[in-house]
């Protein structure tokens, strides 16, 4: 079991008046490609959004500011494109769901935009003129070769696509969170450890001498390729790798790996590989494509089974499943937007028309924070609600822990006080599980109200089974000073298995 911890943030703007496989693990790091609910756009346009859940609040914040500017309610398996009259959406406006969503990108390819939560601090790219956009000011550096030397620093600000030059390889990093792309990729992140979607990579970045790679072609369990040692440098010739469709790169230290296909694609490591997806389409010769990458010759797992759930139905009822062979890529059947899941870790891209375009998201637990109320006034009474989901189809969290912290400038409506309001529901129709009321008395620290609730505090929080969320309420009383007033993130941390890759 591994203790995990998530984090999601909500500010407020006050006006006056107005290698055992086990089918229930997750990956030990989450990926920068999941579903979610708070997103900056990070397009000089319209986002356009897939809704997987029925009853999903849409909100739209224009320049971030706490106050949302349009409101919808939209159902699952609908294909939304927010709009707000006479207004444009722009670079850095906020976007919030009640319910998790994928968010995708126009411009050469559709590709699947993270949540403000998986955004890094540190990227790794080619050479090209990529873009960051950044929810507050920040400082980007470019490393060029990654040689420790600072060669350009762009001072970003938000609401802006903020141009960033990267001469031959290098890292870019910032002491805060950013989202890093060009025209047709997100940069990338360092591993050493590799899976492939499928056999054609364009180049690998090497960031330390003596690299040793190995290769297990067919994932037998057997090398196929060892003792190939490589420097720092950019690596762009592979024919001595033999590779294959979802072979497995084993490095003795840490590099950065991309793809080609049609357009360049940024290689996640095995660490982010999970075996629970949401594609928005599907279909029998192109859209989203699976490859498997274990079989019964391992001798540590048998070949792996998926199974399809329609998302209009969303009831974990598979109406299609399949098996998935190692070395082999498996168009999935047409059944629309799907949730797909199996009981090994697998790839999931999209394929059109013979060219790869970009990944597909994966479930991740997630959490959210907000208020409902538009405008604010002075000493006004009003409620928060934060939710933690559990998307996945055979994944339960244990030993939930919530840490909520509300800047001081509030006050408690009892005094000292704070009534909770604790419900489970079921995310496919929000039928209610199960419900509880308690009272606690948060602490006074650094400037902030704080509480932490868990399942000594209520049986609610002893787990999270799939496709169920905790929706938690609680009512505060607003400042006597106008003003904006930021609440620090809002802390959720579990237990959960993680995959054990092969070795």
């Amino acid at each position: 079991m591994k203790n995990i911890s998530k984090k999601t943030e909500l500010f407020v703007l006050l006006f006056v008046c107005c290698l055992n496989f086990v089918c229930s693990e997750i990956p030990k790091e989450d990926p920068l490609w999941t579903i979610g609910e708070d997103y900056l756009v990070v397009e000089n346009g319209n986002p356009r959004l897939y809704l997987l859940f029925n009853n999903t609040e849409i909100y739209i914040d224009l320049k971030n500011d706490g106050v949302w500017e349009f409101y919808t309610v939209q159902d699952a398996e609908t294909q939304f494109t927010p709009s707000i009259l006479g207004q444009n959406i722009i670079y850095g406006d906020k976007i919030h769901t009640s319910k998790p969503v994928i968010y995708y990108r126009g411009g050469y390819r559709y590709d699947v935009v993270p949540p403000i939560g998986n955004w890094k601090s540190e990227y790794y790219a080619y050479e090209e003129t990529w873009y960051a956009v950044v929810e507050e000011n920040a400082m980007i550096y470019v490393d060029d070769n990654d040689d420790g030397t600072i060669d350009r620093n762009v001072s970003a600000i938000p609401f802006t696509a903020n141009s960033i030059t990267v001469s031959n390889f290098g890292k870019v990093f910032s002491n805060k969170p950013f989202y890093f792309w060009t025209s047709d990729n997100i940069g990338a992140q360092k591993g050493t450890d590799f899976y492939l979607p499928w056999n054609s990579i364009w180049k690998i970045y090497v960031l330390e001498n003596e690299t040793e790679l190995k290769v297990d072609v067919s994932n037998d369990g057997f090398w196929d390729v060892e003792n190939l040692t490589w420097n720092k440098g950019v690596i762009t010739e592979f024919s001595a790798l033999r590779l294959a469709d979802g072979a497995h790169l084993k490095f003795n230290k840490q590099v950065v790996v991309f793809l080609s296909f049609g357009y360049i694609y940024s290689l996640q490591p095995s660490s982010m590989l999970g075996n629970d997806f949401w594609s928005s389409w599907s279909g029998d010769s192109y859209w989203s494509q699976l490859t498997g990458f274990f079989n019964n010759a391992t001798g540590i797992a048998a070949n792996t089974t998926y199974y399809a759930d329609k998302v209009i139905e969303n009831d974990l009822i598979s109406n299609y499943n399949g098996t998935l062979i190692s070395n082999q890529i498996t168009n999935t059947p047409s059944l629309g937007c799907i949730h797909i899941w199996g009981n090994m870790p697998f790839g999931c891209v999209y394929l059109y028309y013979g060219w790869y375009l970009y990944t597909v998201p994966q479930s991740s637990i997630t959490s959210t924070t907000y208020g409902t109320q538009k405008y604010l006034g002075a000493n006004e009474l009003t409620k928060i609600y934060t939710r933690i989901f559990n998307p996945f189809a055979n994944t339960t969290i244990s030993n939930v822990n919530i840490t909520v912290k509300i800047p001081s400038n509030f006050s408690l409506p009892n005094g000292n006080t704070l009534t909770l309001n604790i419900k489970k529901f079921y995310l496919r129709n929000d039928t209610e599980i199960e419900n509880d009321t308690i009272t606690i008395t948060p602490a006074n620290i650094s400037g902030n109200y704080e509480f932490t609730i868990n399942s000594t505090s209520t049986s609610l929080l002893n787990s999270l089974e799939p496709m169920e969320y905790i929706d938690l309420r609680y009512q505060i009383v607003t400042p006597s000073v106008l003003g904006r007033y930021n609440f620090e993130p809002v802390n959720v941390n579990y237990k959960a298995e993680t995959w054990n890759m092969p070795e």
